[in-house]
């Protein structure tokens, strides 16, 4: 963070106490900087730039990893040894393994489903780096392809714009530090179930044991959004992803991405990118061509 790299973040304690609250607010504080600077032009052209570092796994069957394009070991600050002929598992968190198991259940009755998960990679560093990834059966192979981009920038000595005002924007000393970490699981809870329908904010506060207004003005605290614009926001940019890179029917994609009509999915899915699913998904077969 202090070069203004926000790729990577901190691995939680898991324990009810000050250090697990600090973590909480550090890592959240990581994210809501990195959507305010590199949305705002606040990067300096000549001293750092924001670049898209690619990660692709090919596993096996049994999600062992049997190639890895060449940006892998530098995102994970391994080396080629550490990565190669191991489980998919040991780069990934303890949450993310049991997205996978879902995955694998669901692959295991249906030989060619794809989706895309939000799982989190673990370096050797002990940091987090957070992905969004498309993962896929290979036809005519039993493989299985993972593909990712992360966001990240080159580190420079030289800094955009001065921290101490960058922490004005953020009024998380407002926040106690129990009632953050409860947030951030609200957070997760919300990235692991785009496919499903959003709990109202009172089902919301009853699950995550926390107060429903607190739940609602701290979520748009620390995130400048409401739940209900993060989630369909969420689900929408995963809906996008899976028309580019997959062949699934629109209703079907609709329906993975929490919608109950296709009506509904497309008229969203309209507004939040000035086109409709169905011409986007012409305009991927067109330049197919």
């Amino acid at each position: 963070m202090s070069v203004g790299n926000f790729t990577y973040s901190i691995p939680r304690t898991k324990e009810n106490d000050d250090l697990e609250g600090l973590l909480v607010l550090v890592n959240m504080l990581a994210e809501e900087m990195k959507e305010v600077i590199f949305h705002s032009g606040y990067i300096n052209p000549k001293s750092t730039y924001k670049y898209l570092m690619s990660a692709i796994f090919i596993l096996d069957s049994e999600f062992i990893i049997k190639s890895f394009s060449p940006q892998i070991p530098n995102m994970l600050q391994c080396n080629y040894d550490q990565i190669i002929g191991h489980n998919y598992n040991s780069v990934l968190s303890e949450e993310s393994e049991m997205l996978l198991v879902d995955y694998k259940e669901k692959l295991r009755l249906d030989p060619f489903y794809t989706t895309a998960l939000q799982l989190v990679y673990f370096t050797s560093e002990q940091l987090l780096v957070p992905s969004l990834c498309f993962i896929s059966p290979l036809v005519g192979r039993d493989e299985i392809f993972v593909c990712s981009v992360t966001t990240s920038i080159k580190e420079n000595k030289e800094i955009y714009k001065s921290f101490s005002e960058v922490l004005q924007e953020f009024p998380i000393n407002t926040i106690r530090s129990t009632e953050a970490q409860l947030i951030q699981n609200v957070y997760d809870y919300i990235i692991g179930h785009l496919d499903t329908s959003l709990p109202s904010l009172r089902e919301l506060s009853q699950i995550f044991n926390i107060n429903e207004f607190k739940l609602k003005r701290g979520f748009r605290e620390l995130f400048k959004t409401s739940i209900y614009q993060f989630y369909n926001e969420q689900r929408l940019q995963s809906a996008h992803l899976l028309i580019e890179q997959t062949s699934l029917p629109l209703k079907e994609i609709a329906y993975r991405s929490g919608f109950s009509t296709y009506a509904n999915f497309s008229k969203s899915f309209k507004k939040k990118f000035d086109y409709a699913p169905n011409e986007l998904k012409a305009r991927i077969k067109s330049s197919q061509k």
